[in-house]
């Protein structure tokens, strides 16, 4: 899957370190469906474009070169449509992205961690974005070491908060849903 187009119905995404720590997501297991919002994060501020494609190209782990279209930007969230919509939470002065802007950068996708379920889908006009999804694979990535293990669950507990686990998921569902 690295390298390469995709079409955003097997997407690598990770769990944060903090949801695995405290075990709340320990029983997930290859075979699974599950229902979940996306997240994202980016290290640089995304960056406008004048034309492109809105998609994902997958560059390891849970990073992705994207190019996506903002549909919403208030109240302390910012939604990007990359092809499959995805949440950002930001705290102080929201990102300069206008509704329709065409932005691009390096982004880390994540399942959400209830910014979604618990405060953003209570707003009124906030888009929807649960989708579901059923987990192929399961892989940890040691920091310490470096070494990459296929696991057929989530484990229960990670040896480091640099540790991490990625679930690569098919999405099941063509729109998403609050």
């Amino acid at each position: 899957m690295t390298g390469g187009a995709e079409t955003n119905n097997l997407l690598a995404i990770s769990l944060e370190p903090y949801m695995t720590l405290s075990g709340a997501h320990c029983a997930f297991r290859v075979g699974e469906e599950l229902s979940f919002a996306l997240a994202f994060s980016s290290s640089t501020p995304l960056e406008p474009q004048k034309r492109g494609r809105r998609g994902l190209t997958h560059l390891g782990g849970a990073m992705y070169s994207a190019l996506g279209r903002s549909r919403y930007s208030d109240l302390g969230y910012w939604v990007d449509d990359f092809g499959v919509p995805a949440l950002q939470k930001f705290r102080g002065e929201a990102p300069k992205c206008k509704s329709g802007k065409l932005l691009a950068g390096t982004i880390h996708l994540a399942m959400d961690s209830g910014d979604y379920d618990y405060d953003f889908s209570l707003y009124p006009n906030s888009p929807p974005l649960v989708f579901d999804w059923r987990i192929e694979r399961i892989e940890l990535l040691e920091a310490q070491t470096n070494t990459l293990r296929e696991l057929m669950r989530v484990p229960s507990s990670l040896d480091s908060a640099d540790d991490e686990c990625v679930i690569y998921c098919t999405r099941l569902s063509e729109q998403p849903r609050h």
